[in-house]
């Protein structure tokens, strides 16, 4: 696969986010259902097996990937509140001399 054929799965794969992620929470969920009942007809018990394997991997990775960038974001923002009560602190004590 290519850069141009990779960036054209990208787009793909951005073009299908963009409509799962514009279904109301009851479509979303049925498209669920009757993709997971249409491949059961269509698959055998091995590719089943092997599909839904592959996609709980995918699920994994993506709560993963979430879970560490919220986790890093948290650290961040507390990082900044503790700069910014400095930043107050130093405020205080500089108004403070003002006034003396």
């Amino acid at each position: 696969m290519d850069n141009d054929e990779f960036q054209k799965f990208i787009n793909h794969i951005s073009s299908f986010s963009d409509y799962l992620f514009h279904l109301s929470p009851f479509q979303f969920t049925m498209l669920g259902i009757v993709l997971g009942i249409i491949s059961c007809e269509a698959l055998t018990t091995n590719q089943q097996n092997s599909l839904g394997n592959f996609l709980e991997e995918v699920g994994q990775i993506l709560l993963t990937y979430n879970a560490h960038a919220q986790t890093t974001n948290a650290f961040q923002y507390g990082t900044m509140q503790d700069q910014l009560n400095i930043l107050r602190t130093q405020l205080n004590q500089i108004i403070q001399n003002m006034k003396k």
